[in-house]
């Protein structure tokens, strides 16, 4: 077994380029909430953020980088991090990573960092064609490192505010990595929202599209399960597991008809085990309505749990 190939000196210190999410610009009314949130974030996470601004003279979006104390490298805590706002963003704002892309932070030596000269995206990509192998952190360094996508201000910062949760809690962190698989394969935007739930109850017509359905209810309902476990079989267990998560049995759901969230939680689970989780069985299509109810619901559990958590709202 080779022994781990020791660091370069200028290796060793470095800070953490936030990938894929930019510092949101100017905002009417401007608010400096999004920072607030992130440095209190940083404070539980024991770490420093700061914003960075890259590329100048093409008015590109301001960067988040943040550092361990005396900027220590710990790729792995970093990594658990940025993966753990990722999440978070995709949980408050919609999916927004290219999920080829596996990396959610990338190391700058510290010396950059603290030099007088601007940090540029080009910069950087040499950065990182020049590393040796073992320590590259990115396949296609030219794509990860351009690709920025900005937000309201707000939906940033409630981000932050629920990062430390999702790190903290293995828990919080599956739910919400399952939560993102549902994502990637169906995402209603809010524009939309009206002609989903009003509209017909449109089933996919191709085969692919039932995939992309199935694959979704999956991700959704495992979401549910890592936050309340396999549900009982019995209503009145699964009743005193959701009042000791401090969950409503009874909070309303579907629409337009309206019914307890312990029985929305068993045609969901009705759902997955029928249309979804077998090869073998027949099966009516899930429509797209139905998803959005479905993943709806296993957002909510997920928003309640963090807040939960943290012991405030997070919307």
């Amino acid at each position: 077994m080779l022994s781990p190939q020791p660091l370069p000196p200028d290796e060793q210190r470095v800070g953490y380029l936030v990938l894929d999410l930019g510092v949101p610009g100017h905002q009417h009314p401007p608010t400096r909430e999004h920072l607030v949130e992130a440095n209190r974030a940083a404070r539980t996470l024991g770490i420093k953020v700061r914003r960075v601004s890259m590329d100048p003279d093409h008015a590109s979006i301001d960067r988040y980088v943040f550092h361990f104390p005396r900027y220590r490298r710990n790729d792995g805590q970093a990594g658990r991090i940025g993966e753990s706002l990722a999440y978070a963003v995709d949980l408050t704002c919609g999916p927004f990573r290219d999920p080829q892309h596996s990396a959610t932070v990338f190391p700058i030596p510290s010396v950059l960092l603290s030099s007088k000269g601007a940090l540029t995206t080009r910069r950087l990509i040499e950065l990182e064609e020049s590393r040796e192998p073992h320590l590259r952190t990115l396949d296609f360094p030219a794509l990860a490192l351009s690709a920025t996508v900005g937000f309201v201000a707000q939906h940033v910062a409630t981000a932050w505010r629920a990062t430390p949760a999702i790190y903290s809690s293995d828990r919080l962190h599956n739910a919400a990595r399952f939560y993102r698989d549902s994502q990637e394969h169906f995402f209603v935007y809010p524009g939309q929202y009206e002609e989903v739930v009003y509209g017909d109850a449109q089933e996919p017509q191709s085969g692919r599209e039932k995939s992309t359905l199935e694959a979704a209810l999956l991700g959704a309902f495992k979401t549910v399960e890592a936050m309340l476990g396999a549900l009982p079989s019995d209503d009145n267990r699964l009743r005193r597991k959701l009042h000791s998560l401090g969950l409503d049995p009874d909070e309303p759901f579907g629409f337009p008809e309206q019914m307890p969230l312990v029985r929305f939680l068993r045609i969901m689970e009705d759902s997955r085990d029928k249309r979804s989780a077998h090869g073998s069985t027949p099966f009516v299509p899930i429509t797209v309505k139905e998803m959005f109810l479905f993943q709806n619901c296993a957002r909510w559990l997920l928003v309640r749990s963090i807040e939960a958590t943290i012991g405030r709202s997070l919307e």
